[in-house]
């Protein structure tokens, strides 16, 4: 990284610019880049005067005005409520004060208190398996590409490695077609641990899981994940799922044989190690 010229510095390259130096001489004594250099330059040659440097970063807040402070203390006063009602009656009374601004303001007053559970460091990564197999990601997702109108692609996708172990597109977001996914995903990566899905009517069968026990017909998926001994996560906050993830970009093209070639990117929101991608690679012939 280049350091930052000081207001002194700049002083400097300016009178060696005047006295005939070239840029690139000036710009490694300063341990800068050329460009920087020349930049600098032409500010002097327009306005006439030498750069000053600014503060680094976003200029700093002013604080809530006296009239928000007021508006915050009177909606408290007439209703003493948590932050986040106080804040939902100011907008209601045409107040445009965030959340946040009306709890630094209560906080400062007095209202609110500090909570060491909610103040504490907070891992980066809460909901994801450190061993490959752990656990699948599953879901259907509706192509939006008008070349495959009225297809379903579903994916298998695996939560420590964010491998895209099956995937395939279908007509139908049927149950007998997850199961053929899966089972080629498990003849290619083996059998997982644990499969997370949604509650549609292709992965839990009918009745639902809120009704009474004794009344919910299982669906031929799940009793695929019974004969393979694959257990069910119901772990909902997650953001590693496949619906959670997909990218809008999807490309198609067909080949002289009549086949589909699909391409779509899976975006990862929260890894360990940043953002990748999975790019998806199936064919599908229409019928």
């Amino acid at each position: 990284m280049k350091p930052r010229l000081t207001d002194r510095a700049i002083r400097y390259a300016i009178r060696q610019l005047k006295k005939g130096r070239g840029t690139r001489v000036v710009a490694e004594e300063l341990g800068v880049t050329q460009r920087h250099i020349q930049r600098l330059w032409a500010e002097y040659l327009r306005t006439e005067n030498v750069h000053v440097q600014r503060p680094a970063g976003r200029p700093a807040d002013p604080g809530p005005s006296e009239q928000e402070i007021q508006a915050v203390l009177d909606v408290h006063g007439r209703k003493p409520e948590g932050v986040v009602r106080t804040a939902k009656r100011l907008r209601k009374e045409g107040h445009d004060i965030s959340r946040h601004r009306a709890y630094g303001i209560m906080k400062s007053a007095g209202l609110v208190t500090d909570s060491p559970a909610k103040s504490r460091q907070r891992k980066w990564v809460r909901y994801e398996r450190l061993y490959s197999n752990a656990m699948w990601h599953t879901d259907w997702h509706i192509m939006k590409d008008p070349r495959m109108r009225g297809l379903n692609l579903i994916t298998y996708l695996d939560d420590a490695s964010r491998c895209v172990t099956g995937a395939a597109l279908f007509r139908e977001a049927t149950s007998e077609n997850a199961v053929t996914v899966l089972r080629q995903a498990v003849c290619g990566f083996g059998v997982p641990a644990t499969i997370l899905s949604d509650n549609g009517s292709c992965f839990v069968g009918r009745g639902g899981r809120k009704r009474q026990t004794g009344t919910w017909t299982p669906t031929l998926f799940e009793n695929e994940l019974l004969s393979l001994d694959i257990g069910r996560s119901t772990h909902g906050r997650t953001t590693r799922r496949p619906t959670a993830s997909w990218s809008a970009s999807t490309r198609a093209s067909r080949t002289r044989s009549g086949t589909i070639l699909v391409w779509s990117t899976i975006s990862s929101t929260i890894t360990p190690t940043g953002c990748t991608s999975h790019w998806i690679w199936t064919a599908t012939r229409r019928q």
